[in-house]
């Protein structure tokens, strides 16, 4: 092999490893504010004969969530025999291999009986027959147990949005694949793809629902269940399996091919425009002495609040209504927050800070008789006296008997 053929293969290998080193992820944002937008339909079905229904809507808040100013609401009715779910129709005949990123948030509003958090259904084809042969649940309430070997991602809490990355979690198989059982018994991706290498997910036909779903409900303890879902990021490489970009060097003529880029996308959850009202703050102007409680309330936007203030006594931060207390005269500005808007009321506090009560000393030992100071003075003195002449008196009978 002489020094040209080497010379070449090296830029070969260079120019390859560049293109290798440019290939990465890239991200979209996709606004969804109604069914099918973003290929995301909303879907519902019973588990048990009876269920009392619930229902799914695009709404603001609640809170500060975690993309935009809105995400989807689920309710699930007084018996919890309902699902009510968000699904992905789009990724039908995505492998599971090629599954780059799967993260989702969550909200509990209201818990019901079983500490749950909305869930990841897939529908999965092991064989690529247009059949559904298997279903994998990514539940929330199971990603906290050290038994499992997987990440800690938490307990499930209240009030409060959560993140949950659902590609490193624990998942269980209908079919029990893998061993992958519900609870502790909760396993990887990976290994249930050691199981079935070709699974891929699929849009089921029989029941109309999608290869990826995000739900609520389906069991007694999700009676009364209200969550919401946001900021949902899906990303796969299966383009990268086909997909490749081909670049030649002139000075070389080199021809150099590299796969494509792998593409996440973010799904943000929003009400419709025009479906969110003003925010209000009232009243609008109040005065107040100082020390004296003045409440204020809110009402419009997404119904979730967030008050503050400076030099504030604070008894209620959040809620429909916010109490404040003032220690010195000032003209105070106190602002509500929701749903990306903004209100304030003002706050005029006058007078000035009470001055506590001087209390008179109390003479001690001496009964009350009722009488002014002045007479309780010389009652002291008196007594006084009268113990002084009693000392000298003694002395002197002493110091005859002595005699």
């Amino acid at each position: 092999m002489n020094k040209v053929t080497l010379a070449k293969q090296a830029v070969t290998f260079v120019a390859l490893a560049g293109l290798l080193l440019t290939t990465g992820v890239s991200a979209a944002t996709t606004t969804v504010t109604t069914a099918g937008g973003g290929g995301w339909l909303m879907q519902s079905d019973s588990c048990a004969v009876g269920a009392i229904g619930g229902s799914s809507m695009f709404e603001a808040g609640p809170g500060v969530t975690p993309a935009g100013i809105g995400s989807l609401e689920q309710r699930i009715g007084s018996n919890g025999f309902v699902r009510q779910a968000i699904g992905q129709t789009a990724w039908s005949g995505v492998p599971l291999a090629s599954i780059s990123e799967l993260r989702y948030s969550t909200y509990v509003d209201q818990p019901g009986q079983g500490g749950q958090a909305p869930y990841m259904i897939l529908n999965v084809d092991h064989n690529g027959d247009m059949v559904v042969d298997d279903h994998l649940f990514f539940e929330p309430a199971y990603q906290n147990s050290v038994l499992t070997g997987l990440p800690l991602q938490g307990q499930v809490s209240g009030a409060t949005w959560q993140t949950w990355d659902a590609l490193r979690g624990g998942w269980w198989s209908e079919k029990g694949i893998a061993g992958a059982t519900s609870g502790g018994g909760v396993r990887s991706l990976t290994a249930y793809l050691a199981a079935q290498p070709n699974a891929r997910l699929l849009n089921n036909s029989t029941d109309n629902t999608a290869g990826l779903r995000i739900a609520s409900g389906c069991g007694g303890s999700w009676s009364g269940f209200i969550g919401n879902v946001d900021r949902v990021v899906l990303g796969n490489n299966a383009f990268t399996l086909t997909g490749v970009a081909t670049t030649t060097t002139p000075s070389t003529g080199v021809t150099a091919t590299s796969s494509l880029l792998a593409m996440s996308t973010v799904y943000d959850f929003e009400p419709a425009a025009g479906t969110i009202s003003a925010l209000m703050c009232s009243p609008a102007i109040v005065s107040a002495a100082v020390g004296q409680p003045v409440t204020f309330s809110a009402s419009g936007a997404s119904g979730s609040y967030v008050w503050s203030g400076t030099g504030l006594t604070i008894t209620n931060p959040t809620g429909t209504q916010f109490t404040v207390t003032y220690s010195s005269p000032s003209v105070n500005t106190i602002t509500v927050s929701s749903a990306g808007q903004t209100a304030s009321c003002r706050l005029v506090v006058t007078g000035t800070s009470p001055v506590p009560p001087v209390v008179p000393p109390v003479f001690p030992g001496l009964p009350n008789t009722g009488a002014g100071g002045d007479a309780r003075l010389l009652m002291s003195i008196a007594l006084a006296i009268i113990a002084l002449v009693g000392v000298q008196a003694g002395s002197y009978l002493y110091s005859r008997r002595l005699s």
